[in-house]
C-alpha cells in the first residue's frame, strides 16, 4: 500500500486541528510527516491514526501545550 500525502491546509481541513497543531505532531512524531523543500507534508494514515486514538482514549483535539 503506497502512501498517501496531504498538505497542511488539507490536514487542518481534516481534522480541524489548528495549523500549529498539526506543526507540533510532525515535530513529535505522534504524526507522520515529511518535509518537500520547502513544504510540509502529512501522511494521511498516520494523521486519522492519531485522530482516532485521541478519540478513544477521550482526550481532547490535539496536542497540549508544552508551556511550563
Amino acid at each position: 500500500m503506497s502512501e498517501e500525502w496531504i498538505g497542511v491546509t488539507e490536514a487542518l481541513n481534516l481534522t480541524g486541528y489548528s495549523r500549529k497543531q498539526i506543526y507540533r505532531l510532525l515535530q513529535s512524531g505522534d504524526v507522520k510527516g515529511q518535509k518537500f523543500i520547502t513544504v510540509w507534508k502529512v501522511e494521511r494514515a498516520s494523521l486519522l491514526a492519531y485522530v482516532r486514538k485521541m478519540k478513544d482514549s477521550g482526550e481532547k483535539r490535539g496536542p497540549k501545550n508544552k508551556r511550563s
